[in-house]
């Protein structure tokens, strides 16, 4: 089964971009991930990407063109995007395919807290070990053994989950708290009030208040990648080295040493507009292809 591509598209480069945070290479160029319930192999051909499903194949088909932003009209955001900065514009040509994805809000925020002062390796692990140690729903029969659908928000504010959390979770053990009291949290259906809110400022702050753990960078992140905010900028200190890099000598580049400054995302927000969140992704791949950056420990 197949979907053709009539847009812009490039697979490698967009789970490249630490936000393909349950999909794992395998061979022969496949990526292996667990969509909702399902396992499904995924390969770029070309114009067309290939999948084998365990499930409905035209369900997970919508559920990929979803999870891909192939709705979005990526030629007017890289149109736009490049007239907007000449220095984007390179990136676009040289990343040309790039998208953002869509991510479920749950897992997008489960991740993000794993990758607070950790790797993007290390947390996509933590996924899997925690998927495993929660076995929500049949085994699916993986490249290197089963895999399991990640456990929703009810599964782990049990009363053992906490234990099983602090159990699995490899590194930094303040997150399985972290995580079972935001699983809490989000059981409430916060969700979809975020989605509503129009200004990702506001979202952010709700999110900052709302979910211990999650600060301003893990907000943009959850707010860009799951509650449809395209113009939401996250700053890692990937992204902060290349802005320095590509910007510092700009004469209204702020001069703010921390990369979540409010001003730094001002002007972020001014220089790349509404499509902010491409030109972050953009940003964060060009950090992989210099001299200095070490992808084997970066993180988001």
């Amino acid at each position: 089964m197949h979907i053709q591509i009539d847009q812009p598209f490039d697979l490698e480069s967009t789970l490249a971009c630490g936000q393909g945070h349950r999909w794992l290479p395998t061979r022969y160029g496949w990526y292996e991930g667990v969509l909702g319930n399902n396992l499904v192999l995924i390969r770029q051909v070309g114009e067309r990407l290939e999948f084998r499903t365990t499930g409905d194949e035209a369900d997970i088909a919508r559920q990929l063109s979803c999870h891909f932003r192939l709705d979005d009209d990526i030629e007017v955001i890289y149109d736009e995007l490049s007239r907007r900065d000449s220095r984007l514009a390179k990136l676009v040509h040289k990343f040309h395919g790039l998208r953002v994805m869509r991510i479920d809000p749950w897992e997008c925020l489960v991740f993000f807290i794993l990758t607070a002062r950790s790797d993007i390796d290390r947390a996509m692990q933590n996924m899997e070990l925690i998927a495993t140690e929660f076995r929500t729903g049949p085994p699916l029969d993986g490249y290197n053994g089963p895999r399991y659908c990640f456990p929703r928000p009810p599964d782990l504010c049990e009363d053992d989950a906490l234990e099983k959390l602090n159990h699995v979770i490899v590194g930094l053990r303040s997150k399985g708290p972290r995580i079972h009291k935001a699983s809490c949290t989000a059981y409430s259906g916060c969700f979809d009030t975020l989605k509503n809110m129009p200004d990702v400022r506001d979202v952010v702050t709700k999110l900052d208040k709302q979910f211990d753990g999650v600060g301003p960078k893990s907000a943009y992140c959850l707010a860009l990648f799951a509650l449809e905010k395209l113009d939401g900028f996250p700053i890692d200190t990937h992204i902060f080295n290349t802005l320095n890099r590509h910007y510092g000598n700009e004469p209204d580049y702020p001069t703010a040493m921390t990369p979540t400054a409010v001003s730094r995302w001002e002007w972020c927000q001014k220089q790349f507009g509404r499509y902010a969140g491409y030109a972050s992704q953009f940003l964060f791949i060009d950090s992989f292809f210099h001299p200095f950056a070490n992808p084997a420990s970066s993180s988001r």
